[in-house]
């Protein structure tokens, strides 16, 4: 439960980004396969996902209180 409740969290575009790597990957040399990751890492930005998530969690961190 805790892994699709992870799943749940993430972006669909970006889910679907990295099932797409994962059966790259098999067919892939490592080198390969990291150059392929940069690639697409940059491409999830275009889709502004990563930035919609990344607003998410630090509205909640600024919302947390502090243990100073």
């Amino acid at each position: 439960m805790e892994l699709a409740a992870g799943f749940a969290e993430i972006g669909p575009v970006v889910l679907r980004q990295q099932k797409r790597l994962l059966r790259r990957w098999e067919g892939m040399t490592l080198d390969a396969a990291v150059d392929d990751s940069i690639a697409e890492f940059g491409e999830a930005f275009k889709t502004g996902e990563p930035q919609q998530h990344m607003h998410a969690f630090l509205a909640r961190k600024n919302k947390a209180p502090r243990a100073d």
